[in-house]
């Protein structure tokens, strides 16, 4: 019987460790910077082009063809990503390496603190 109980207590602490000790999501930086948000690839494009230091773009949930890559450049503490916080919501199709002129989906150069995410 007291076998039992050892076993019963060891289950039981089992269960609440594996109860405490769920995967989540790593949380993401707070900007001080504005937010915009896009819908188009021009949106996204534009936006990702002109912003500034602490800025963060959240992007629509849709598949955006884009017709050139997406330069972050010399671009400090910016966060890139879909507005539903849902990864598979948000598809980034680039030109590929077909063609001859390779269109990358992003490029990152001389820039920190770089987030992409969703």
């Amino acid at each position: 019987m007291r076998d039992f109980f050892k076993i019963i207590v060891f289950f039981g602490v089992v269960v609440f460790m594996l109860n405490g000790c769920k995967a989540t999501k790593p949380s993401l930086p707070d900007r001080p910077g504005k937010i915009v948000r896009v819908t188009t690839v021009e949106e996204l494009q534009q936006a990702v082009l002109d912003a500034d230091s602490n800025e963060t773009v959240l992007i629509a949930d849709g598949t955006y063809p884009l017709t050139r890559s997406l330069w972050i450049e010399n671009k400090s503490h910016f966060t890139l990503r879909g507005a539903s916080a849902d990864a598979a919501k948000v598809v980034l199709h680039g030109g590929g390496w077909e063609g001859g002129d390779p269109t990358d989906v992003l490029v990152i150069r001389s820039s920190d603190d770089i987030t992409i995410a969703d």
